[in-house]
């Protein structure tokens, strides 16, 4: 008897074990929000066609800002300058846009410019007093620009001063804020982008 009753236990406590810890999961999968709502303050950065001023289609880098429901337009990528590169508008705004999102999940939220290996570049930092190197740098921009008035010109962009966003064809260190500049930027639209990919990594998102 005690060869047949003690499997026939082992096998209901099992059972129930499992059952448990299936209701305990579904529990737990169930209370799991889309991947926007677990960052309602976080930032999502995306590459989407775009009409310019001049009525021309682009290809821009647009932030999505949960808390404001829309999307803040950053960088219109419309010069040809790296196309012999390799480097069209629609592959910088692929390579750069992912890299703002790093830098904010990072919290490396201070824009300056700077030079790496030679060439001007923008970058993220941390605090004040860091400069651009390879690993924070978002993007590099033409040999005889001024990155310094580049950094300006985002800033007016940014902050709703600018007439046009900042188009690529275009001393001290100047540090700004990210995301105050985020926050107090004009809005593109107020439609919610498609994202993919859970909050924290690069989204892939849709127009």
């Amino acid at each position: 008897m005690n060869y047949i009753t003690k499997p026939t236990m082992t096998k209901k406590i099992v059972s129930f074990a499992l059952i448990s810890s299936s209701l305990l999961c579904s529990g737990l999968i169930s209370n799991i929000k889309p991947s926007f709502s677990q960052s309602a303050n976080q930032f999502s950065f995306f590459c989407k066609p775009i009409t310019d001023s001049t009525g021309m289609k682009i290809t821009a880098t647009l932030a999505w800002s949960p808390e404001r429901q829309g999307n803040v337009r950053i960088i219109g990528w419309k010069s040809e300058y790296f196309s012999k590169k390799g480097w069209n508008p629609q592959k910088r705004c692929q390579e750069v846009t992912p890299k703002f999102q790093q830098a904010i999940n990072q919290n490396r939220t201070l824009l300056t410019a700077g030079k790496v290996q030679g060439y001007p570049v923008i970058c993220a930092v941390s605090q004040e007093g860091q400069t651009c190197n390879s690993n924070n740098q978002l993007f590099t921009i033409k040999p005889n620009d001024n990155p310094e008035l580049v950094l300006q010109q985002l800033m007016g962009i940014l902050t709703g001063k600018a007439s046009d966003m900042l188009m690529q064809s275009s001393s001290g260190h100047t540090y700004v804020s990210l995301k105050q500049l985020l926050d107090s930027a004009p809005l593109v639209d107020s439609d919610a982008p498609k994202c993919t990919q859970s909050a924290g990594t690069f989204a892939s998102c849709q127009p």
